[in-house]
Order: C-alpha cells, then sequence, then structure tokens
C-alpha cells in the first residue's frame, strides 16, 4: 500500500489551495498521503470503525487538514 499511496501522490498533486474529496476511503491508505499536499480533504466511508481508524492515521501522522464523516 505504500507505494500506491506514494504513486497516488504523484499523480496529480493537488496543491496547497486544493481540496480532494474522496468516497469509501477505508482507513485513509490514499487520501492521507495526498492531505500532506492539499489545502484539505474530505473522506466518506461507509463504516464507523474505519472512520475512527482514518482519524488515527491521521492524528499520529500530524496530518489536521482532513475531514471524516461516515
Amino acid at each position: 500500500n505504500r507505494g500506491m499511496a506514494g504513486g497516488v501522490r504523484g499523480l496529480r498533486a493537488p496543491g496547497p489551495r486544493g481540496r480532494v474529496l474522496d468516497l469509501f476511503w477505508g482507513i485513509g491508505h490514499f487520501p492521507l498521503p495526498l492531505a500532506t499536499r492539499a489545502g484539505h480533504v474530505v473522506g466518506v466511508e461507509g463504516g464507523a470503525e474505519a472512520v475512527a481508524r482514518a482519524r488515527e492515521n491521521a492524528a499520529a501522522n500530524g496530518i489536521g487538514n482532513v475531514e471524516f464523516h461516515v
């Protein structure tokens, strides 16, 4: 997953003013790396447990420009 996340990050960097919407993002493998380059990332996931883990992942990596929705 790390290699894939790095590849996603390099595809189209949104820039510091960019906004990203990711639907069904699980625990954040792809959107959290994008958040290091975007101004704001919104993630929507169907499972509350996955959202809780995504929040933990964001906090553990010092990423604060993300918003989570179930």
